[in-house]
């Protein structure tokens, strides 16, 4: 028999173990559709399908951010190349959200169902 004031940390451990566990599936899961449902990828050799899966990966959860470059009036030199930064797309931001949601909920579900 579980005590009183126990009850409460376990919940919260089960709905914060449910989070953690949901930033690594949603990825995952999202390539696992596209690769299930885009028909070039049957065809293709293993490399060539593990790049497209990183191309999907990068074009669908991160964002490029460019940085400002320094311009100088030296025409002699070549001009610098825009660099990058990185930040997480609104798409992922709903993915995890969406994905995070729904486990939670049927997860603590289950739990108080079980116990």
């Amino acid at each position: 028999e579980r005590m009183p004031d126990i009850q409460g940390k376990v919940v919260l451990c089960d709905a914060l173990a449910s989070l953690a566990v949901c930033t690594v599936t949603a990825p995952v899961h999202q390539l696992f559709n596209f690769l299930a449902t885009t028909p070039e990828a049957r065809s293709l050799s293993f490399s060539e399908r593990s790049s497209m899966a990183r191309r999907f990966l990068r074009e669908q959860y991160f964002v490029p951010l460019p940085r400002e470059v320094m311009i100088t009036a030296d025409l002699s030199q070549r001009p610098p190349e825009q660099e990058y930064s990185w930040r997480m797309s609104p798409v992922a931001l709903r993915d995890f959200g969406m994905r995070a949601t729904y486990i939670t909920t049927v997860m603590s579900l289950f739990v108080a169902i079980e116990r």
